[in-house]
């Protein structure tokens, strides 16, 4: 099946005439494998793997990230750890989007304080998800399904994938992540077959 989306790699500024110095490629999708038990009502099993028809050549502004395999990694706690996240995506909530990549360091929220935060709210918040975020610091529209990256041993790890959160950077509302760990088991199988 063909899907009229591209990936888009390698590139630091959506605006075509600016010189940043980047060539992106846009790669046709080749097919989406969504997660069967995902729920759009509580942003429950919110990933997806994007099968590419094309192989991809890395280069200094397209590598690949490291998936948390290492049961070091995989199993660790990341309570009171920071982590990065970067996108395209709005500056503030219902404000301006721009046109260069941004990146941010953001505060890993323990688990128990993220339900907090969102139990008035129909969405659910388990150990399938991952919280972070600070005022002013977040992913805002446009971030989603972009990384929550942590840095170790000169690597960086896909720990999370941007999923939802209220309005952009407010105060005791963290962003809420797809916890990457959880679902390695399945992204292995599907990437192996």
């Amino acid at each position: 099946m063909y899907y009229r989306i591209l990936a888009r790699v390698g590139d630091l500024n959506l605006d075509p005439t600016i010189d940043d110095g980047a060539t992106p490629l846009d790669i046709p999708i080749k097919r989406i494998i969504r997660h069967k038990e995902y729920d759009v009502q509580k942003y429950t099993n919110n990933i997806a793997l994007l099968v590419l028809k094309n192989i991809v050549s890395f280069t200094a502004l397209i590598q690949p990230i490291c998936l948390p395999q290492l049961p070091n990694i995989k199993n660790m706690d990341m309570g009171n750890s920071f982590s990065f996240i970067a996108g395209w995506g709005d500056y503030m909530f219902r404000g301006p989007s721009g046109t260069s990549l941004k990146e941010v360091q953001v505060p890993i929220i323990n688990l128990t304080d993220c339900i907090n935060a969102y139990k008035k709210s129909r969405s659910v918040i388990d150990d399938r998800m991952i919280c972070a975020g600070e005022e002013g610091k977040d992913a805002c529209s446009g971030d989603i399904g972009g990384p929550l990256m942590w840095f170790k041993e000169k690597q960086f790890y896909l720990m999370g994938i941007v999923s939802y959160g209220y309005k952009c950077g407010e105060p005791n509302s963290p962003g809420v992540y797809t916890r990457v760990p959880y679902y390695l088991d399945w992204i292995l199988e599907r990437i192996n077959s």
